[in-house]
């Protein structure tokens, strides 16, 4: 437990993962120029791999919406084949 925060780091951990994996999140990575510190402060510069890896992750992110309101699986799209 963090005595700073009182949350475990399991659970710290858990939230930024949560944050960080929305698309709003990356959506905000693509628009920005700089990455900003929970304090507002700028950490760095946000570079064009970290917006081509934002894009992608959009992209993923989209895909499984797509899959999951059609109640289908990766394999689905195969076919049915095994990977």
């Amino acid at each position: 437990m963090s005595a700073e925060t009182g949350f475990s780091r399991k659970r710290i951990r858990k939230a930024i993962y949560w944050y960080t994996s929305r698309p709003s999140y990356h959506k905000g990575v693509i628009d920005s120029e700089n990455r900003v510190n929970l304090d507002g402060s700028i950490a760095s510069a946000v570079t064009d791999e970290d917006k081509a890896y934002a894009e992608g992750r959009i992209s993923v992110i989209e895909w499984a919406k797509v899959l999951r309101d059609a109640d289908m699986q990766p394999i689905d799209l195969l076919g049915g084949a095994k990977v």
